[in-house]
């Protein structure tokens, strides 16, 4: 059991069901959210992004398999346009410098 007493829980269901009712809520601003962690310790940004593009990769993944609707369609397809922008750049950049990255 958890500290709030559900059984086989995890830390990451937790944190998911109250992100979400926080992003649910009527008067939820992604520029102020997005700015809270911004002034949060640099190791807790870092540990959040490193969350978020997790979720960008699994979106993106998610979109080369058909895996979505409607719903979250416009999510997928942009999570994809990320991750083929970000692996461009990577190979760009690799070929102008490719002691960079090893």
């Amino acid at each position: 059991m958890n500290s709030i007493g559900r059984p086989n829980e995890s830390a990451a269901e937790i944190a998911v069901r109250t992100l979400t009712r926080t992003v649910g809520a009527l008067n939820f601003s992604d520029r102020y959210f997005a700015d809270a962690i911004r002034r949060l310790h640099p190791t807790m940004q870092q540990k959040i992004f490193d969350a978020f593009l997790e979720l960008v990769y699994q979106l993106s993944d998610d979109f080369e398999a058909g895996n979505h609707d409607l719903r979250n369609q416009t999510a997928c397809r942009n999570a994809w346009i990320m991750t083929q922008a970000l692996h461009n750049k990577y190979l760009r950049e690799q070929a102008n410098d490719p002691s960079a990255y090893r």
